[in-house]
């Protein structure tokens, strides 16, 4: 009986112990998916606040600031050109106004402009989809176009438009974040990354969170900064803790960081970067694995360890930040969960939809990853 008390016990503590872990990341994502942040995006300094949050966040952790020279000592900086949106856009479809973000999206490269267009000039400017997704743009097009929900309108009977696009090419300027972790063997570092930045918002009121994408990854990230900050978890590398910007600008704060580092490149033990981590239940999947044969069989004997339904391999590809350096040649690696999240680029990405299904398990996985740096296998030649 005192034995069975005993293991109940721990069995009660270990999951107080993952609400806790998830109950954490909850509030770091309610704060990043906060309407204060206008979805971490270029309108109302919405990517400047998140930036300021990540970095008043690193310093309450205890991370020491990588970039010495620039004001703040945790932010780089860095300019682009990027179209926003400052008004929400209007469509009416045959008399009938559908609601922007819900009903239809403007097209990210969208010049200004408006109209009233018959049915045979309205359909050069409509696309009819079965989900809407947006995206962001660092130029402009020729003329404004929209994407329209199916069952939105009457697609098969349109007869006339009418619409007001509003939008700014601006000069516009963001920071990455990143704070240190010093470890018993600074000589090499690791480089662990997420991208805070989302896609903004269409004028006032319509808001993409971004919850999943990428709130969940920069939540997992501060856990881990957390974690590796105690002085019982030190790890053998030092560790960079980076929070990137316009990664979905097209990579912009990424790529800066890459050709911009303060650090020997060539020190570099590799990059872990997270993106898209509110699910789990169905595994998780490791973009630039086929190039590490031997890690990659590693890594899946670490999943089976900490009950990850499965780890699945992915070519390279320009999907996450870290791509810059993968192709460079680095060892750089992008982790992102499978399974119960449909939200992706909408407005429906928000966190009381986010699940973190396999919080826990997917944290003492990246964990492991980390603080098993020195025996990781990462044989292979820079092209």
């Amino acid at each position: 009986m005192r034995l069975m008390a005993s293991v109940f016990a721990l069995l009660l503590l270990a999951e107080t112990s993952s609400a806790q872990d998830s109950l954490r990341a909850r509030e770091w994502v309610n704060a990043l998916c906060s309407e204060s942040m206008a979805g971490r995006g270029y309108l109302n300094n919405g990517m400047g606040k998140a930036a300021d949050f990540i970095a008043n966040q690193f310093a309450l952790i205890g991370l020491k600031p990588l970039f010495e020279d620039s004001k703040s000592g945790f932010k780089q900086e860095f300019q682009f050109k990027v179209n926003t949106f400052p008004k929400a856009p209007i469509l009416e479809i045959n008399g009938i106004a559908l609601t922007p973000g819900k009903e239809f999206i403007v097209n990210p490269e969208s010049p200004s402009g408006k109209g009233n267009l018959g049915s045979t000039e309205a359909q050069k400017l409509l696309q009819w989809k079965s989900k809407l997704t947006w995206s962001v743009e660092r130029e402009q097009a020729s003329i404004p176009g929209f994407s329209v929900l199916r069952n939105a309108a009457d697609s098969a009977n349109l007869q006339s438009i009418h619409y007001q696009v509003k939008s700014k090419l601006i000069n516009f300027t963001a920071y990455n974040v990143a704070g240190v972790v010093k470890g018993k063997k600074p000589e090499k570092w690791l480089l662990v990354s997420a991208h805070y930045d989302h896609l903004g918002g269409m004028g006032d009121g319509v808001w993409f969170p971004g919850a999943n994408d990428n709130a969940s990854g920069v939540a997992v990230l501060l856990d881990l900064a957390r974690h590796f900050s105690q002085p019982a978890n030190q790890p053998d590398y030092s560790i960079v803790f980076m929070a990137y910007a316009a990664e979905e600008a097209g990579l912009v704060g990424s790529f800066y960081f890459s050709d911009h580092c303060p650090l020997p490149l060539d020190q570099m033990r590799f990059q872990l970067n997270l993106d898209l981590l509110g699910g789990g239940s169905e595994g998780v999947t490791i973009v630039n694995t086929w190039h590490y044969p031997d890690l990659l069989a590693q890594l899946k004997q670490l999943g089976q360890k900490h009950g990850i339904a499965s780890v699945n391999p992915r070519d390279n590809a320009p999907n996450s930040d870290h791509f810059p350096l993968a192709k460079r040649g680095f060892p750089a690696f992008f982790l992102y969960t499978l399974g119960d999240v449909k939200a992706y680029h909408d407005v429906d990405d928000r966190p009381e939809t986010l699940p973190f299904a396999r919080y826990s398990a997917v944290f003492r996985f990246l964990a492991d990853w980390i603080s098993g740096a020195e025996k990781w296998s990462l044989l292979r030649k820079k092209p």
